[in-house]
C-alpha cells in the first residue's frame, strides 16, 4: 500500500465498510495508526474484528458516527440492492472538503444481495 502523503493523517477517523476478517483493515491500520471503525454483516467476522480491537459499528447506522476522513468500500457495492443510497450516505459522512473514499468494484459487475439497510 502506497502511503505517500498519508502519514500526516495518522489521527484520521477511518471507516472500513464490509471489513470481512480485517485483513485489509490491518493494512489500513498500519498506514493511519488510528482507531479504525468497521462494519460487517457476518456475525462471525464481527467477532473476529472485535477480537482484533476494531470498533464494530452497526451495519444500518454507521453513518451516525461520522464524519470520517477516509471511508473504504472495497468490493461491497455489488453486494447491495441500493448502491446509490449507500454512496449518498458515504458522501454525507465524509469530512467536508477533505474526506477520501477508497472504492473498488468487482468487474464484471454481478450483484449478489445479502442483508442490511442497503441490501
Amino acid at each position: 500500500m502506497d502511503t505517500t502523503g498519508v502519514r500526516a493523517q495518522r489521527q484520521a477517523s477511518v471507516l472500513d465498510i464490509g471489513a470481512g476478517d480485517g485483513t485489509v483493515t490491518d493494512q489500513m491500520n498500519a498506514v493511519f495508526g488510528s482507531t479504525i471503525s468497521v462494519t460487517e454483516v457476518s456475525p462471525t467476522m464481527r467477532r473476529t474484528l472485535r477480537r482484533k480491537g476494531y470498533r464494530v459499528l452497526d451495519v444500518n447506522n454507521w453513518h451516525r458516527n461520522g464524519p470520517f476522513h477516509c471511508i473504504s468500500l472495497l468490493n461491497v457495492l455489488d453486494r447491495c440492492d441500493k448502491p446509490k443510497s449507500l454512496l449518498q450516505d458515504i458522501h454525507n459522512s465524509l469530512q467536508p472538503n477533505e474526506g477520501i473514499l477508497l472504492l473498488a468494484v468487482v468487474l464484471p459487475f454481478d450483484p449478489v444481495v445479502l442483508k442490511g439497510k442497503y441490501m
